[in-house]
């Protein structure tokens, strides 16, 4: 069972992910349409990759957990869509530029509180979102409620090996003491791959496929030799992985 965590921690990641999007904001001006293209091309990818097991159409009931400044669920062709995240309204605001036109209808709220009634979707998109989140046990609980039976997951989610597994377990205890381990500030959990699996099969979810590739986070000259430093000793430590899965809920 994966044990979710404090408010006030929820808060100290809150904080950092405000501050991290603020900061994207800013540095993104001017290069919006190489975001919005980027950003279709992956909607495409996902949307190819769950044409095996869904046909989506005008009348397929969509919700996005986590759905960001700009998730998926913004740049799919068609569908009826649904998108929370808890900072909804401040990403409406500093990243309009990137939703605009979209027919997806943004809620502020909670993974741990989707306000739907059981059964009333047929795909739920939750990518990179997990390990931000104050409770996924409860996330994936509330998922599988509002999902309809035989409904598609499409969850990606980043896996780390076991050192940074360890080494984030032990900085759980130090956050916001010393201040080199605020890198680790916006992600509470750091998933093993056995933990997400037992948690999908737990809430009655049956994994369709999977695949994990190794997480791009290059570096380059134009970054300050700290920077560079960082991304080479989180490489070596994490030896991080982005893991696919879709699943279909059983119950």
């Amino acid at each position: 069972m994966i044990r979710g965590i404090s408010e006030k921690r929820w808060l100290i990641a809150q904080q950092y992910q405000h501050s991290y999007q603020q900061q994207k904001s800013l540095r993104i001006h001017g290069y919006e349409n190489n975001i919005i293209l980027g950003r279709y091309i992956r909607a495409m990818r996902v949307s190819n990759l769950l044409s095996s097991f869904l046909t989506i159409t005008d009348s397929t009931r969509i919700l996005e957990v986590g759905s960001g400044p700009h998730g998926i669920g913004f740049f799919l062709n068609t569908g009826d869509r649904y998108g929370i995240d808890s900072l909804a309204d401040f990403y409406h605001h500093k990243f309009s530029s990137l939703q605009v036109g979209s027919k997806v209808k943004t809620i502020c709220g909670k993974g741990e509180q989707l306000p739907f009634r059981a059964e009333t979707f047929n795909l739920i998109i939750c990518d990179n979102v997990l390990d931000h989140t104050m409770n996924p046990e409860l996330v994936i609980k509330e998922i599988q409620y509002v999902l309809k039976k035989n409904g598609i997951l499409f969850l990606a989610v980043d896996i780390h090996c076991w050192l940074g597994y360890v080494i984030s377990l032990i900085h759980e205890h130090l956050i916001g003491r010393w201040i080199i381990f605020k890198w680790f500030g916006s992600h509470p959990f750091y998933f093993r791959y056995k933990d997400i699996l037992q948690l999908l099969n737990r809430y009655g979810f049956r994994i369709a496929y999977k695949d994990s590739k190794p997480l791009s986070n290059k570096s380059n000259k134009a970054q300050s030799v700290f920077r560079r430093l960082k991304i080479g000793l989180w490489k070596f430590l994490f030896h991080t992985s982005c893991s696919q899965i879709v699943c279909i809920n059983l119950k």
